[in-house]
């Protein structure tokens, strides 16, 4: 059992979301620490700029609102919570937010590890290697 844990949620993929959730609670000690997570990355310039885009401040607010439902819906009230969205590249955002909460477990949804041939790629990749804890790859069923 951990007591800092930070399950990261794919707000892209609501059922790899849950499995995190359900696989942190597990994981988690009846005094532990939950910090949920979800990355937004900057998209970069739209390739139709006439088309509009939800500005970054509808964006987190709406991944916000996200991360709350589904807490709420699928963690125990007496589980101490932290949610946050954060902003950037995932891999590094991650990572540093593993150190900034000093936990000791990182549980990244199945979505985050692109495997080909048996390898790891993207954010995966780069926790795994980086992050200054155990993490964990958790699979949908």
């Amino acid at each position: 059992m951990y007591k800092k844990v930070l399950a990261v949620a794919d707000l892209a993929d609501e059922r790899s979301s849950i499995n995190v959730l359900d696989t942190a609670i597990r994981q988690l000690a009846p005094d532990g620490d939950l910090g949920i997570v979800a990355v937004l990355e900057d998209p970069g310039a739209p390739y139709f700029p006439h088309i509009p885009r939800h500005s970054p401040t509808e964006r987190l607010t709406s991944a916000r609102r996200e991360l709350d439902r589904l807490a709420a819906e699928r963690l125990p009230q007496s589980v101490q919570t932290r949610i946050r969205v954060l902003r950037g590249g995932a891999g590094p955002a991650l990572v540093k937010a593993a150190k900034a909460d000093q936990a000791e477990l990182v549980i990244l949804p199945e979505s985050y590890r692109r495997a080909r041939l048996g390898a790891l790629h993207g954010p995966a990749h780069y926790v795994g290697v980086h992050a200054p804890c155990a993490v964990l790859f958790v699979r949908n069923e």
